[in-house]
Order: structure tokens, then sequence, then C-alpha cells
């Protein structure tokens, strides 16, 4: 999954510890994640030197970790059983499903003007469409062929390369191009989608203020999918330093002019 594979690579370059989890506060959590509470929206955590487990709640994480949580089994496991398929899951499958699905699109897109100077969106969202569908189709095909007459991994990878080399015909026909070019276009969009998921990422962090971050991620995607319980949680370090100082100034403020009002009097 294109989503998974931008934040996984996202959190190993900014954690120089990859196993410590963090609180918002930068508080370092000692211990194992083992499970997660769903309905509680507990993270539950296991060190062999303290005694008991260690419950912390998902939205005191760190956005890093609350992205971290997202992607890992403890989260996906956690889900109730009844009904099959609650409202967050079938968010989470959506936003599974929506977030890799727009990057390639575009993508998509963006190799077709590089490779086959093609500008036109309706080439580029037939031929994603297409190929993708056609490539899904043979390598399915082959797999079941696999399963049912055996040959193993080579029958696997010789239907994905004859999928390959279809939808290669398929977008070379869309683009008007030769079938290397086609094949280009269908591989370079893996690339240029994966380089965008993880520069979306990144340009929300550098660009804009980590509140209003923190905030997105907790409205937009954390809290529809489960994560976490409030759907507008203000749960950010620096939101509630700035909300303290810019207290601190119209505390000073008001003293001042309480003193001047006095001082007047007086006179």
């Amino acid at each position: 999954m294109l989503l998974r594979l931008a934040l996984i690579c996202l959190l190993i370059g900014s954690s120089s510890r990859l196993h410590a989890w963090t609180l918002l506060s930068g508080e370092t959590i000692e211990g194992k994640p083992v499970a997660f509470q769903f309905e509680e929206k507990v993270l539950v955590f296991e060190n062999p030197l303290v005694e008991g487990p260690i419950e912390i709640q998902s939205k005191d994480l760190s956005l890093r970790d609350r992205q971290r949580l997202l992607i890992s089994p403890l989260f996906y496991k956690s889900f109730p059983g009844n009904p099959a398929w609650p409202r967050e899951k079938r968010n989470l499958l959506l936003f599974a499903v929506f977030s890799p699905v727009a990057a390639l699109l575009i993508g998509f897109w963006i190799a077709g003007i590089l490779v086959a100077r093609k500008i036109s969106p309706i080439r580029a969202l037939c031929g994603f469409c297409g190929g993708w569908i056609l490539g899904i189709l043979f390598f399915s095909l082959y797999l079941y062929f696999s399963s049912k007459i055996g040959g193993g991994i080579t029958t696997v990878l010789f239907g994905s390369g004859m999928g390959l080399m279809i939808l290669s015909f398929y977008i070379s026909a869309i683009y008007s191009c030769n079938i290397f070019k086609g094949l280009l276009i269908f591989l370079l969009q893996l690339f240029i989608g994966t380089a965008l998921s993880l520069s979306f990422i990144f340009a929300g962090d550098l660009m804009f203020d980590q509140h209003n971050v923190e905030r997105f991620w907790n409205e937009k995607v954390f809290a529809p999918v489960g994560l976490i319980d409030d759907p507008n949680p203000f749960h950010s370090v620096k939101s509630d330093s700035s909300q303290a100082r810019y207290s601190g100034i119209a505390s000073l403020f008001s003293s001042g002019a309480q003193t001047a009002k006095t001082l007047s009097v007086s006179s």
C-alpha cells in the first residue's frame, strides 16, 4: 500500500529510535505495545521492569506515533466483531483505498506528460483505470491457476510478466506511443506517487503550523477511523503553550489598564 510505504519511510527517516514511542510532551514511553483497546482508545504497553500493563490514551501520543499506530496491526486487530464492518472500519477502508489511488492517479498523469508528452487528464484516467484493472486481472488469474495446477512462484511471476506486457500494450494504445514507453509510464507512476505522498507529509510539517497539522490529522483521519475518541481534539503542546502565552499577554494588558484607571481616579 502506497500510503503505508510513505508513512513507514517517514517514520524511519524522522526517528532515531524507531522502537521508542513518545507522548505529546516528548516523554518516552518505556515498553512495548501489545494491544489496542478500540472502545477505550487505549494503547497498552508491557514493560518487564514495571508491574502490570501501561495504558496510554491514543490522543496523548505524539503525532508521529498516532500515524505509526494507524498502520500498526494492533489497530487493525482491535475492531469489534459486531457488527462485522463498523463505521470506523468502513472509513478506514475508504481512506486506505482512496489515498494511494489518488496519489497514483496524479503520478500516472505526470508520468504521461513526461514520457509521452500528452497532458490530457482523460487519457490519464483511462490509462490508469484500464491498466490497473488489466494488471490485477491477469495477476489474479495466474495466481488462481498456480493454486490449481501448481507451478508455485514461477507461475505467479510469469503471470505478473504477462500482465505487465498486456497493460503496457494498453497504455501505449491510449497514449499513442510504443510499448516500452507504456511500461515506463506505468512504472514511473509508482515512483512519482510515492514521492508525492512523502512530499505531502513533509510539506505539511514544514509549511503549516504544527497545531493545524495535528488538527487536520485528528479531524480528517484519526477520529473518522476510530483511532481517537474526540472528533475535535486540540491536544497540541504548541497550541497549549501559545494559549498560555496569549493569556499572559492579555492579563498584562488588563493589569496595566486597571493601574492606569486607579492612578486616574487618585489624581
